[in-house]
């Protein structure tokens, strides 16, 4: 889509006191108004009867004492639209002064930093950097949310053009970023919904947790951190490898495997442990971690509230940590793997596209 003309300065007036987009970081302004200007989401809100669904987004985008409570009525009147057309001019002249200083535009200090650790660790491209600090951001700012709902449901398409738009990122680097065979959709961090035709800017992507983006906006971590919630350090072994002799065979079989596996650093290793409840199951994967010298890491089914993690977020947070250990001395233990085959109860719709998904995902773990 290609960028509004500058204006001509028809319109004189002076611009309000309130420095505008106060409330918003400058890296966040500029979002802002590349999907109000550009992607003409301005258009949509003046179009409403209600305009924006946060009324602090006029004052923050330096509309206060410019629109009063009628400027969004609908009312026709020749003095209703040249109003409309004034603030229209002023914000696409906002708009080019925020342009022409994108580049000393940086994201926030730490936010960049946290995300440079993910992806130092697991190895995402400067592209998809930027994709998912956006995603982070937005899902903890209600201005921005409310001024990226301007723009509608959208399809996955109208989703990664106006992505492009926003970041200033050809469409083409945009679309590799969050292919679904991509490293934010593999490690779990950023997931395209694809099982609804149209879904808002903020709903079309899910990350990690519902804690994910508080964590990198407001905290220096460790990228082990982030997993905090949903991926622990298991408990130690209270058995030893004596008291599986009646598996012997299978045990020294597991043994050897396992120390191959070690030694040639193989990728993709998964070992299915089967058999009713009580028979040591997660004890003889404690013993062959401590037997290994392995730190041991389980995937909860808790959260730190002691909230139950559904099967679809263990596994995101399974893919998740096989991103982040992957070059670490660790063994990840996944009790009652059934979950993340078994319908989604928060999904009644899609439960059964979710299920076939898990079960295609697993096999590429």
């Amino acid at each position: 889509m290609p960028k509004p003309r500058k204006p001509k300065g028809q319109f004189n007036f002076e611009q309000p006191n309130q420095p505008f987009g106060s409330q918003l970081e400058p890296f966040a302004k500029l979002w802002a108004f590349r999907i109000l200007i550009p992607l003409q989401g301005l258009s949509e809100a003046m179009g409403h009867q209600y305009g924006f669904s946060d009324a602090s987004v006029p004052a923050a985008l330096g509309l206060q004492g410019v629109i009063d409570e009628e400027f969004f009525s609908e009312d026709t009147t020749e003095s209703s639209s040249l109003r409309k057309r004034k603030i229209f001019a002023l914000l696409t002249k906002m708009y080019w002064e925020l342009e022409g200083q994108s580049a000393t535009v940086e994201v926030s200090e730490l936010l960049t930093s946290n995300v440079k650790k993910l992806a130092e660790l697991i190895g995402l491209a400067p592209v998809e950097q930027a994709v998912l600090q956006f995603f982070i951001y937005l899902d903890s700012e209600p201005l921005l949310q409310s001024i990226s709902e301007t723009l509608g449901e959208l399809t996955r398409k109208q989703t990664l053009k106006a992505l492009a738009t926003i970041l200033n990122l050809p469409y083409g680097d945009v679309q590799a970023s969050l292919r679904q065979d991509g490293l934010l959709a593999r490690s779990g961090l950023l997931t395209f919904q694809k099982h609804r035709s149209q879904l808002n800017l903020q709903h079309r992507m899910e990350l990690l947790s519902d804690n994910f983006s508080d964590r990198l906006l407001n905290h220096e971590i460790n990228p082990v951190d982030i997993l905090r919630s949903s991926v622990i350090s298991s408990s130690p072994a209270e058995l030893a490898l004596s008291d599986f002799s009646h598996i012997e065979k299978e045990l020294q079989l597991l043994l050897f495997y396992m120390q191959h596996v070690l030694r040639s650093k193989r990728k993709g290793v998964n070992i299915f442990v089967y058999g009713p409840p009580g028979t040591g199951k997660s004890q003889l994967v404690k013993v062959v971690g401590k037997h290994f010298d392995c730190e041991l890491m389980e995937v909860s089914n808790q959260d730190e509230d002691g909230d139950t993690i559904s099967g679809f977020q263990r596994f995101r947070s399974y893919r998740a940590a096989q991103c982040i250990f992957a070059n670490q001395r660790t063994m990840l233990l996944f009790d009652e793997v059934e979950d993340v085959l078994e319908f989604d109860d928060a999904h009644p719709f899609f439960g059964f596209l979710r299920s076939r998904d898990r079960k295609s995902n697993t096999s590429e773990l």
